[in-house]
């Protein structure tokens, strides 16, 4: 499975239902900085999906369905109030959109069709989407939240709660920074012995080649 990361400035609207949501999860307008620019095409309109946590499958925090527009993909959706996590992740989101907005979206998918672009990078042209993600670090900065339709009379923790809440995602953001770390670290042990092959397939060209032209060719 991959995922793309989004991000942007946030609309926050109080609305009237409780633990709804809506945002802009891809666009087509611009390229991300994987190289890759995906069609909003290439989503299902309609499709229903659930919403994890940080791409955690332990933790599905809602469901919804997606929207396609003519350039976004829109998750419209509700948060699972009656479940610690969906409470916590209601929570989270909401005051992670408070303007400044600090909150990125992102989605898992397998790409199911694809093309090179105009300009070098790969257009995901359709998808298979498995779900849809509020996350930390975005890809892409074209994509918001349109709304969190907040939870009438909610309670609000205390502060012995609050700060419990505080360092545990402070841990979720922790270990997401030490994972993508891993990766960048595993991707250039990859390009190092992939440079190295290299090399030496070079130089093992070079000495045949180098042995043919003194016996006259290879037999």
């Amino acid at each position: 499975m991959s995922d793309k990361r989004f991000s942007t400035a946030v609309t926050l609207k109080r609305l009237s239902d409780e633990g709804s949501v809506e945002a802009v999860f891809s666009t087509s307008t611009i390229v991300d900085s994987d190289g890759d620019r995906v069609l909003s095409s290439a989503f299902r309109d309609g499709q229903h999906v659930g919403l994890t946590w940080s791409h955690d499958w332990q933790k599905i925090v809602g469901r919804g369905v997606v929207r396609v527009g003519p350039s976004q993909a829109v998750f419209a959706g509700k948060f699972f109030l009656n479940t610690t996590d969906g409470r916590d992740a209601h929570a989270t989101v909401k005051e992670m959109s408070a303007p400044p907005s600090l909150q990125e979206w992102s989605f898992g998918f397998r790409v199911l069709d694809s093309e090179p672009g105009a300009s070098g990078e790969r257009v995901i042209k359709r998808v298979e989407l498995f779900e849809v993600s509020p996350c930390l670090i975005g890809a892409n900065r074209a994509t918001h939240t349109l709304a969190v339709k907040r939870v009438t009379g909610a309670h609000r923790p205390g502060p012995a709660l609050a700060a419990l809440r505080r360092r545990f995602f402070a841990g979720l953001a922790a270990r997401d920074r030490a994972e993508r770390a891993t990766v960048v670290a595993l991707k250039a042990r990859f390009d190092e012995r992939t440079a190295r092959d290299r090399r030496i397939g070079a130089e093992v060209l070079a000495s045949a080649m180098q042995t043919s032209a003194r016996v006259g060719g290879y037999r």
